[in-house]
């Protein structure tokens, strides 16, 4: 059965629905045509110079990212400038573009979820882009962000004394400094984000909470292999001829 990018697209909005996506966002079908054929899609973190080399070298229809392009108005595609190449350059290659964002962050299953997994700490309760939990017993903040810095594969950096001790844990992938309050009268003692402002991280240490600040790339990176595997079970599912690969590329490392 013939699949295409706008079935690719009713998928996803199965499990991330756009509707759900943050005022500011620009989720969605991005760059293509939705009755595109579709048999091989790649996932990746972003739109990037590598990201797209790889997506052609795949020979995909379909490039599905976390970070959407085009956040602010766009009057010109002119080469010289990053995204422009990119987009330019899927044109050219016939990759339509769709970007599952803060919809997927919010979403059961999703990036903070995933994030939440790679650490090793068990979501309890859910609250908008906010996961939240609770250690078996209290840890130090030290030992929690030597952890994260094992499970990431990234320096983290603590605001917060050392020799804190901590039970009741909150998350936000990316840049969730603005999810300090929430966090904090919630009754999380650490809030564990991508990361944060200087100013919002003196308001979490002054509210009694630490911060635990992992890098955005770090804790978004995941959802990549998070859309992989979403898509390709539920493709599988429908009988799609449709194979889902996840970007190996790493524009830090």
């Amino acid at each position: 059965m013939t699949c295409t990018v706008a079935d690719v697209y009713q998928i996803i909005d199965g499990f991330a629905p756009f509707e759900t996506q943050l005022d500011f966002d620009n989720a969605g079908l991005l760059l293509g045509s939705p009755d595109r054929p579709v048999t091989r899609i790649v996932t990746a973190l972003e739109v990037c110079e590598g990201v797209v080399r790889e997506a052609v070298a795949a020979g995909a229809q379909l490039l599905v990212t976390h970070h959407p392009v085009f956040f602010q108005p766009v009057k010109r595609l002119v080469e010289t400038e990053p995204e422009a190449r990119n987009v330019c350059a899927l044109i050219r290659a016939g990759i339509s573009l769709i970007a599952a964002h803060t919809n997927f962050d919010m979403a059961e299953g999703g990036v903070n979820d995933a994030l939440a997994a790679q650490l090793g700490w068990q979501v309890q309760r859910r609250e908008s882009l906010l996961r939240f939990g609770c250690f078996e017993g209290p840890r130090t903040l030290e030992s929690l962000q030597m952890q994260a810095s094992d499970a990431l594969g990234w320096p983290v950096i603590r605001y917060g004394a050392k020799e804190q001790m901590l039970t009741r844990w909150a998350i936000c992938s990316g840049a969730g400094g603005s999810e300090v309050e929430a966090a904090a009268q919630a009754g999380a003692q650490v809030l564990l984000t991508g990361e944060i402002r200087h100013h919002q991280a003196l308001e979490a240490v002054e509210r009694g909470m630490a911060v635990l600040e992992a890098g955005h790339f770090a804790t978004e990176i995941c959802a990549a292999g998070q859309l992989c595997r979403h898509l390709q079970r539920r493709l599988d599912a429908l009988q799609f001829t449709v194979q889902v690969s996840s970007c190996q590329f790493r524009p830090f490392v």
